[in-house]
């Protein structure tokens, strides 16, 4: 990692610096990052890609549904009731 950020952890926020390690278990908290230094933040992120997978956005008030269909992987993103179709990766 390179630089510095801060990380919201549910309603925890953490500062990180490089060589630090955070863990962001599935189904856990929602989490965004903020570059707090003065220089590009880089940083390491590990995961898979289930066929289905929903990931929650609070702060934008957005939920995110993935899934993979016979012509590809779909993303669905569903705000305050309406549903918007991203078919694009």
């Amino acid at each position: 990692m390179q630089g510095t950020a801060e990380v919201q952890l549910g309603d925890e926020v953490h500062t990180l610096t490089s060589g630090d390690f955070i863990g962001l278990p599935a189904r856990g908290p929602a989490h965004a990052f903020t570059n707090t230094g003065g220089t590009e933040l880089i940083y390491l992120v590990g995961g898979n890609r289930p066929d289905f997978d929903v990931c929650t956005y609070p702060n934008r008030e957005q939920r995110l549904y993935v899934y993979q269909s016979v012509e590809g992987r779909v993303k669905d993103w569903v705000r305050k009731g309406t549903l918007e179709n991203d078919n694009a990766e």
